[in-house]
């Protein structure tokens, strides 16, 4: 059995293509950039899975659990999770393989996991795999739906330096 995590890291999760102009793209400098052009368009988030991140945290601490609709389009950012925060080419970036295992972390405690018949292979792994990239995909989901709720009532409320910190103090 191949270590959960690795699987997870391995994973690229989708998101709901409706929110790649109403959320990615106002709040973040999707498609990745520099510190200095994320800066020069007022966006707080260098890339679209740095968002990503943010939603999902917003999400569970809201408890917001959203399935993405069937016959939604699905977006992703063809990037595994495993390579979220790569450094390579940026001086003043964190590594983040330490947030991928909050992250992972989360979606364990969240997700319905019977260890034991995993481990007897009465269940496969892949399924569990799924299972916890659908709750990583709801979670996110129903953040990026809070978000895109509250910049359409208060576009104001982002220009606020605190806004993101904000947003969670609110949520918790």
């Amino acid at each position: 059995m191949e270590n959960l995590f690795e699987s997870f890291r391995s994973k690229i999760p989708n998101f709901n293509a409706d929110y790649k102009v109403d959320v990615f793209e106002k709040l973040s400098l999707y498609g990745g950039g520099t510190d200095e052009r994320r800066d020069s368009r007022g966006k707080y988030f260098e890339t679209g899975y740095e968002l990503y991140i943010y939603a999902f945290f917003l999400g569970l601490y809201r408890n917001e659990f959203v399935t993405i609709p069937e016959k939604a389009k699905k977006e992703n950012f063809r990037v595994p999770i495993k390579d979220w925060g790569n450094k390579s080419g940026k001086i003043l970036r964190k590594d983040f393989s330490q947030m991928q295992e909050y992250i992972f972390s989360a979606l364990i405690a969240k997700t319905e996991i019977d260890f034991i018949a995993l481990e007897k292979g009465e269940i496969e792994e892949d399924v569990v795999i799924k299972n916890i990239i659908h709750q990583f995909e709801c979670f996110t989901n129903g953040g990026l739906i809070y978000l895109k709720n509250k910049y359409e009532e208060h576009p104001a409320y982002f220009m606020r330096a605190s806004y993101l910190l904000d947003l969670i103090k609110e949520s918790i």
